[in-house]
């Protein structure tokens, strides 16, 4: 709970040129807040700590960063974990 402290607001959105983010979780270990564009949920992005608050400054004095890529240090895809299924398969699972 102590290390939660050190982490900016989630409520927060973050602003860019390329579109508004929004928080997804954190990674209280390794001081990371993932986000992911309002547009495309399923690409997340890790931002370090500090990086997000230095966008919330940023938004605050009016600017936006070009896009959320240039402070992430790495991105995650999700997937629907149904993909490549048929539909007699997905009816066998929710039988």
């Amino acid at each position: 709970m102590e290390a939660l402290k050190a982490f900016s607001d989630p409520n927060i959105v973050l602003h860019f040129e390329s579109g508004d983010a929004v928080h997804q979780k954190n990674d209280v270990f390794k001081g990371i807040m993932w986000y992911s564009y309002t547009t495309d949920k399923s690409n997340i992005m890790a931002v370090p700590v500090d990086k997000v608050k230095d966008i919330i400054a940023m938004n605050k004095k009016g600017q936006k960063p070009k896009k959320l890529e240039d402070f992430a240090v790495t991105q995650e895809a999700h997937t629907n974990t149904y993909e490549g299924y048929g539909e007699a398969d997905l009816k066998k699972m929710s039988d």
